[in-house]
């Protein structure tokens, strides 16, 4: 437990909404779940930081702050993580590919499609390489939410924000921020200089730059003829 947080464990097995990067889901445990995620992915199992609720007409649920995924190992779990998320895998298929790859499927299909396609009798090259492009899809997905919950975490970035962070940078949002975090200030609203002043505090940018300054500038002609209004 951290800052009060209680820690859950569970694969999520149920998606019932999934709205502006917000999620209520339902773990295998039948525990509801809420909270920002980009990309939930049914049969992965995620580890939560958060809180439990009770919601008057929904009952328990828990409110997750942070999360990790972990990619299954168990062979079980893996065909049914295929089956969920890659659009040509069915029980056969499935079953033909654990038994040959085992704990390593995954990651075979999502780098190697060519050696896929020669091997598993009932997939073609072209879907082969259709289920390397959805795993690496989710992969990436993942990776980005982690990337900015580590750039914007703790700062007064909220959830409205970052999924506009999203929207209109998609995945090159964390290297456009660490670039230059000023330029949050014209291309997402609701964040001014302060708080993007915050998120270059934390990831360590250059305070003597050029961008701050012209930032900083910008914002004290504002502060000066609003005041002057």
């Amino acid at each position: 437990m951290r800052d009060g947080h209680e820690q859950l464990q569970g694969v999520l097995s149920t998606i019932k909404f999934h709205q502006a990067n917000f999620l209520i889901g339902v773990l295998e445990d039948g525990t509801a779940v809420k909270g920002n995620m980009l990309s939930p992915q049914v049969g992965l199992e995620y580890t939560f930081h958060g809180r439990r609720e009770r919601h008057p007409r929904w009952g328990e649920q828990f409110a997750f702050a942070d999360y990790r995924a972990s990619y299954p190992t168990d062979l079980d779990a893996v065909r049914s993580y295929l089956m969920e998320n890659c659009k040509w895998i069915g029980p056969e298929i499935s079953k033909r590919l654990v038994n040959t790859y085992g704990k390593e499927t995954l990651a075979i299909c999502r780098e190697h499609p060519d050696r896929v396609a020669s091997e598993i009798p009932g997939i073609t090259l072209r879907r082969a390489q259709e289920i390397a492009a959805m795993l690496r899809n989710n992969e990436a997905n993942e990776k980005l939410q982690l990337a900015l919950k580590d750039l914007l975490g703790g700062t007064k970035v909220n959830r409205r924000a970052a999924n506009q962070i999203l929207e209109k940078w998609g995945q090159d949002a964390p290297a456009r921020i660490r670039e230059n975090p000023y330029a949050l200030i014209e291309a997402i609203d609701g964040i001014g200089f302060l708080t993007a002043d915050e998120v270059a505090r934390k990831i360590g940018y250059d305070f003597s730059g050029a961008p701050r300054i012209r930032a900083g500038t910008i914002h004290t002609l504002k502060e000066q003829a609003f005041g002057q209004g």
